[in-house]
């Protein structure tokens, strides 16, 4: 087995006296994994039903199911499949009025019960079922395969990337790579002790006192202080113990722009009668809730100026196109684009340029709109 130094150009591990602009998350909020691309996503919910989405300094519900969750939920076309964790049921949302059902009558495996049970990939979900052992149901075919992995204990993944827990003549934990027709085997971790962060953490978990980056072909114990752990607000990832950035962040997006181009609510003929029927969610019937500054036992602070406020700001003054363009291009990685879509053409076309320009940056947008125009722009050169 290999020890890594922890590479800084994918994270930043945070520490009780960092000074970052932090939104601290309680520990059992988790990701809607896939939601990068819904209305102000990501979106994100707590370990009792609340949904929610957090823009700027302020935290918007959007539903409470008054439900336990257990994990991370996963949106895909349309609906938000979210494990309740009394009855161990798969529960699908409907995202366009919250009504909540169960999914295809599928439940989830009771087996060490706060683990993360299921992982969606495209269109098809992996599970551990009630019998405990790695299954699949595929969404669009319907069909249900079984897999060898018994005794399996908690499934999360990363892209195309599955972390299974599972009992092969000992406790192990495998990575798999989701193939056509088959789980093709990365490596195999043999070990009886705990695993934490069992909700997606980009590819992240902690086994032992030991981190491993399952989205590797092979087994690399990378070393970090476990001593000080607090889940934060990331842009991208969402809730997170880790300050993502760079290449691991511009993955995720890119995989992000993928599956939205396939989906049925968020493709563009689709876009406008998405965004009519989820007009609700910026509605009086949402509650919106300032994030106070407050200081946690934990000595971790919540700053008072962020980005989104700076941007904010910059967008109030009476400034000239060419000042705002400037400030962009300055925080082409931090700004969000989508506040920029009801600005004048000159300084949308401007924006478009810079993004064209900049794959990583473009990478990182997360407005249609935008990702558009730059499309366009680039065919108009070719």
């Amino acid at each position: 087995q290999q020890t890594n130094q922890v590479n800084s150009c994918i994270f930043m591990q945070f520490t009780p006296n960092m000074q970052q602009p932090l939104i601290l998350l309680e520990q059992t909020d988790n990701n809607v994994i896939n939601s990068y691309f819904l209305p102000k996503g990501p979106w994100m919910i707590s370990g009792n039903g609340v949904l929610f989405h957090i823009k700027g300094r302020t935290k918007t519900i959007l539903h409470d199911f008054n439900i336990q969750v257990c994990g991370d939920a996963f949106y895909v076309d349309g609906q938000i499949l979210v494990h309740q964790k009394n009855t161990n049921q798969l529960m699908s949302v409907d995202i366009t009025d919250f009504s909540i059902s169960q999914f295809h009558d599928i439940t989830l495996s009771s087996y060490y019960g706060d683990y993360q049970k299921f992982y969606v990939h495209q269109n098809v979900v992996f599970f551990s079922n009630q019998q405990n052992t790695l299954s699949s149901y595929n969404i669009q075919t319907e069909q249900l395969k079984l897999f060898d992995y018994p005794y399996c204990w908690f499934v999360f993944g990363y892209l195309d990337r599955l972390c299974i827990g599972h009992w092969t003549d000992t406790w192990c934990i495998s990575a798999v790579q989701v193939a056509p027709k088959a789980l093709d085997l990365k490596f195999t971790i043999q070990s009886g002790a705990y695993v934490d962060f069992s909700s997606n953490q980009l590819g992240f978990n902690r086994v032992s006192d030991e981190l491993f980056d399952f989205a590797e072909d092979d087994e690399k114990a990378i070393e970090i202080n476990f001593n000080q752990f607090q889940k934060v607000y990331h842009h991208a990832a969402g809730s997170t113990f880790f300050w993502f950035k760079g290449p691991r962040i511009a993955q995720y997006i890119k995989h992000q722009q993928k599956l939205r181009q396939s989906d049925h609510y968020l493709n563009i003929e689709h876009r406008n009668a998405f965004q009519q029927e989820t007009d609700h969610m910026s509605e009086p019937g949402a509650i919106y809730v300032p994030i106070t500054d407050t200081v946690k036992d934990d000595g971790f602070k919540i700053e008072k100026t962020s980005m989104a406020e700076q941007v904010t700001k910059l967008l109030h003054k009476s400034c000239e196109d060419q000042e705002k363009l400037g400030f962009i291009s300055q925080h082409l990685e931090e700004v969000d684009f989508r506040d920029y879509e009801n600005e004048s053409l000159k300084l949308k076309c401007g924006i478009v340029k810079l993004l064209a320009e900049q794959p990583k940056a473009l990478g990182l947008c997360k407005s249609v709109v935008f990702i558009e125009a730059v499309m366009r722009y680039k065919q108009k050169a070719e």
